[in-house]
């Protein structure tokens, strides 16, 4: 028999015996669990967090007409909710009220109204995520048009703003 059957091993030459191992299972689920959190909080952050907020508006056409009256001046105002229209329409229309200084910022008015289209800047706002999903958008929903007949009778009448992506333009038959 050789002799190095018989030889015990140095541990200055010879290298230990190599044994392998094994991660227990429960460690690797929870490796795995690890890996998909850190993935499903990536997706998060890119699809939901919102990370950009803007502001704008878009041109809203406005086509006035009256079967009755001439209309002698004409004014349109958006506002973010009927009831915010509703509530001006009563504090304008209460007695003793005279408009000293001009209506809002978006309000268009037009003192000598000949029939041509009036163009009413709505806003718009709203917040995307990191790629470019839209999380919200909002704009104003009521118009509110006050026109003045020639009679001197003022006529108010509450309009539905559409949706600034479906159409731009509106139709409305003063009384």
């Amino acid at each position: 028999m050789p002799r190095s059957l018989f030889r015990l091993p140095s541990p200055i030459t010879d290298k230990p015996p190599q044994v392998r191992r094994r991660v227990p299972l429960s460690l690797r689920f929870f490796g795995i669990f690890l890996l998909l959190l850190g993935g499903a909080s990536v997706v998060r952050l890119l699809v939901f967090i919102p990370c950009l907020i803007w502001d704008g508006r878009f041109d809203l056409v406005v086509h006035v007409s009256s079967s009755s009256e001439t209309i002698k001046s004409i004014t349109c105002e958006p506002f973010q909710t009927e009831k915010q229209a509703k509530t001006v329409s009563e504090i304008r229309a209460s007695p003793g009220f005279e408009l000293e200084a001009p209506l809002s910022h978006r309000a268009v008015k037009v003192p000598r109204f000949n029939g041509d289209p009036i163009e009413v800047q709505v806003p718009v706002s709203g917040t995307e995520a990191m790629c470019g999903r839209a999380l919200t958008r909002t704009q104003f929903q009521c118009l509110l048009v006050t026109g003045e007949l020639a009679s001197g009778k003022c006529i108010t009448k509450f309009v539905q703003i559409p949706d600034g992506r479906v159409t731009r333009e509106i139709t409305l038959e003063l009384p």
